[in-house]
């Protein structure tokens, strides 16, 4: 059987078409898969940004809290207040924890790293200050406090700055192409 070039035109029709529907359908399934991961990511920053602030003003009322003992004159008000100081450097604690497994890259696990090194003498010197602060060694405690605790607590914190400011920069990368990425 000869086919006839009306017949030819159609069967060519109909093969143009249907790849062209699966070619369609072969690329909206990408689209899928690529906004799926997109979110994924957005969802994963918006974390990594959300756990990074909540450590950052945990760790601020973490000094407040500070303080707000070397203040008290009642030791049994000091006491409550650094039992307090211990539930927030648990939260810190927690925080790190929580957020590692969620960095992505060499940078913000290097910034976490390095809030770490400098937030552990923090914690060993408010040891050593509750010490004072509970024994109402008023002179001594305000001495270690303003010569080594608040240093402590200013460097752990300008880690921990520079861990957001490399996630709001993905950030604003990631999800807003015209700007361009800043060094932290």
């Amino acid at each position: 059987m000869r086919m006839t070039i009306k017949t030819r035109l159609v069967a060519a029709f109909a093969m143009l078409i249907t790849l062209l529907g699966v070619s369609s359908f072969m690329a909206l399934h990408e689209a899928s898969q690529l906004q799926a991961q997109f979110d994924e990511v957005a969802d994963r920053t918006a974390v990594q940004l959300n756990d990074s602030l909540s450590m950052e003003a945990t760790a601020a009322r973490t000094m407040s809290l500070v303080e707000g003992y070397l203040a008290q004159s009642e030791r049994e008000t000091a006491a409550q207040i650094a039992g307090q100081v211990d539930q927030q450097i648990a939260t810190v604690a927690r925080k790190l924890e929580s957020i590692r497994p969620l960095l992505n890259t060499g940078l913000a696990h290097g910034l976490l790293d390095d809030f770490e090194a400098q937030w552990g003498p923090f914690i060993e010197v408010e040891d050593e200050l509750r010490e004072f602060g509970l024994a109402n060694s008023g002179v001594r405690a305000r001495e270690m406090y303003y010569g080594t605790s608040a240093p402590a607590y200013l460097e752990a914190n300008e880690k921990l700055e520079a861990l957001i400011y490399s996630v709001r920069s993905r950030l604003a990368v990631d999800f807003h192409p015209e700007v361009t990425r800043v060094a932290a």
